[in-house]
C-alpha cells in the first residue's frame, strides 16, 4: 500500500474499522513512458474504509479519483533527472499548458496482512 495515510494506520497497531479519505500523488510514467510524458505527475483522491482484525488481517474498500490538473511545464522537484529535462525542454519550444481530466472513478478492493 503506498498511500501513507493508509500505511500509518496499519503501522500503528491498531484493531477496527477506520475512515479514508486522502489527496496522494502518483508519477504516470511508473508504468507507461509514454502516459508519463504528457501526464507526468497527478494528485488522486482516496476514500474508503480499512478494517484490520486481531489477526493482522486487513481490508481496504474504496474508490480513487484524479483532481483535474494543469501540464503547465513548470520546474519541480518531485520528477526524476529525465522528466525535468523533457519539461524544461518543452518549456523552451513553447509548450502550450493544457488541462488534465480524467474523468469516473475506479473502485479497489485490497487485503492483506500487517
Amino acid at each position: 500500500m503506498k498511500i501513507n495515510q493508509i500505511k500509518d494506520i496499519i503501522k500503528s497497531g491498531v484493531v477496527g474499522t477506520f475512515p479514508v479519505s486522502t489527496k496522494f500523488t502518483h508519477a504516470t510514467g511508473d508504468y507507461n513512458v509514454i502516459t508519463g510524458a504528457y501526464l507526468g505527475n497527478i494528485t488522486l483522491k482516496t476514500e474508503g474504509t480499512l478494517t484490520i482484525s486481531a489477526n493482522g488481517s486487513r481490508t481496504y474498500n474504496g474508490v480513487v479519483r484524479s483532481y483535474d490538473d494543469k501540464y503547465d511545464f513548470n520546474a519541480s522537484t518531485h520528477r526524476g533527472v529525465i522528466g525535468e529535462s523533457l519539461t524544461r525542454l518543452r518549456a523552451m519550444f513553447s509548450g502550450k499548458e493544457y488541462q488534465i481530466l480524467l474523468l469516473g472513478e475506479i473502485h479497489i478492493k485490497e487485503s492483506g496482512k500487517r
